[in-house]
C-alpha cells in the first residue's frame, strides 16, 4: 500500500481510477459531474464554484493565469485577488487561448527563490518565433514573468 499525504487523497484516488477504470466511464463520470454554482455570502460577496473536467480546466486556468501574468497587479494584491480580477475580465471581455499544453517541470531556472505558483514561460517568446518545446520552457515567478513580457529579460 502506498503512502498518501493527508492533503492529497483526491490525487491518489484519481491516479487509481486512471489505472483501473475504463476511459469512456471516466469521461462519462467527469462530464456528469461538471457544474457551476454561485451563492451570496453573509458579507454580500458572491462565491462562484466550478467543477470542470481536466481538459476544460486547463484552458480556463491558462486564460486566467495569462491575464495575471500580463497585468500589473495593485500593490499588495494576493495571487487569489489577481486571479479573481483576471476571471472577471476574461468572462466579461471574452477570454480566449489558441492552444493549451500542461507541462510539469521542476522550478529550475527560477532566479528569485519563489517555489510555488510558478507559470511556465517560453525562454524565447512564442510570438517572436520561439519553439513550442519543453527545452524552451522555464518556470518564473509572476514578477519575473511580467518583466519578461516587457522585454527586459530577453536579449
Amino acid at each position: 500500500m502506498a503512502a498518501t499525504p493527508a492533503g492529497r487523497p483526491g490525487v491518489a484516488v484519481a491516479a487509481w481510477s486512471q489505472r483501473h477504470d475504463d476511459a469512456d466511464e471516466i469521461t462519462r463520470r467527469r462530464y456528469e459531474a461538471r457544474s457551476v454554482s454561485r451563492r451570496t455570502e453573509a458579507d454580500g460577496m458572491v462565491a462562484v464554484t466550478a467543477r470542470l473536467t481536466p481538459e476544460e480546466a486547463g484552458p480556463v486556468g491558462a486564460v486566467i493565469d495569462r491575464r495575471v501574468a500580463s497585468t500589473r497587479a495593485p500593490a499588495g494584491a494576493s495571487l487569489a485577488q489577481q486571479r479573481a480580477g483576471a476571471l472577471v475580465v476574461a468572462v466579461t471581455t471574452g477570454g480566449t487561448i489558441a492552444a493549451e499544453a500542461v507541462v510539469h517541470v521542476r522550478p529550475s531556472g527560477n532566479t528569485c527563490g519563489a517555489r510555488s505558483f510558478l507559470p511556465s514561460d517560453h525562454v524565447r517568446p512564442y510570438r517572436d518565433g520561439g519553439p513550442t518545446t519543453i527545452a524552451d520552457l522555464r518556470r518564473l515567478c509572476g514578477e519575473h514573468n511580467r518583466a519578461g513580457e516587457s522585454g527586459r529579460l530577453w536579449s
